[in-house]
């Protein structure tokens, strides 16, 4: 498979309503590139978005692409890991495997996109390159968490922990397979749970 195709999945904002033609997608995957739009909420704290790719619905060996803002609306894209109880950034791995990174505020909205190039993952450092998954091997559950981050230092905080909490993390309800030869060439996620 060619470095960065992947099928074109596009993933709907838990609860939203549709009309025909207006699909609004929190997150779209096409040719490699890696797009997410989240509400920024209050600009007084920094914010993060990230989606994770991760063998169950639940926090753990999950790789993850994240975005992270300051108040000021400036972005950093990252790839990182979660392990059972917490998140690390891999900032090798986000050097090598992450191209044409942006990190903006666009009509209120944090809009991140990202190039990954999964055959650059052999040259990633063995102790990051472990936590990175082949996501053309198999289909993963993905997940979506936000949160707030320091204004200052810009470091994580954690999601939400309860249910129904505004940053408490969505997944999807089934596997979602990234590959190039796949029959359908389009994959709409309207499933998802917290």
């Amino acid at each position: 498979m060619p470095a960065g195709h992947f099928r074109k999945i596009a993933m709907i904002e838990p609860a939203m309503e549709l009309s025909d033609g207006d699909i609004k997608e929190i997150l779209y995957f096409l040719n490699g590139s890696i797009l997410a739009k989240e509400n920024l909420g209050q600009p007084s704290q920094g914010r993060y978005s990230s989606i994770g790719f991760s063998n169950d619905a639940y926090m753990g060996d999950d790789t993850v692409l994240e975005c992270v803002f300051d108040p000021q609306g400036h972005g950093s894209v990252f790839i990182s890991y979660n392990g059972a109880s917490s998140n690390r950034q891999l900032l090798e791995a986000s050097k090598i495997v992450l191209k044409n990174k942006k990190a903006a505020i666009q009509d209120g909205k944090m809009v991140c996109s990202v190039e990954f190039l999964p055959r650059e993952v052999q040259k990633v450092p063995a102790s990051e390159r472990k936590k990175i998954h082949d996501l053309n091997s198999k289909g993963y559950m993905i997940q979506y968490a936000k949160g707030l981050a320091d204004p200052h230092t810009l470091e994580k905080q954690s999601h939400g922990m309860v249910e129904g909490d505004e940053f408490y993390p969505w997944s999807t309800t089934r596997r979602v397979r990234f590959c190039e030869n796949c029959s359908d060439k389009l994959t709409i996620v309207t499933e998802m749970q917290q």
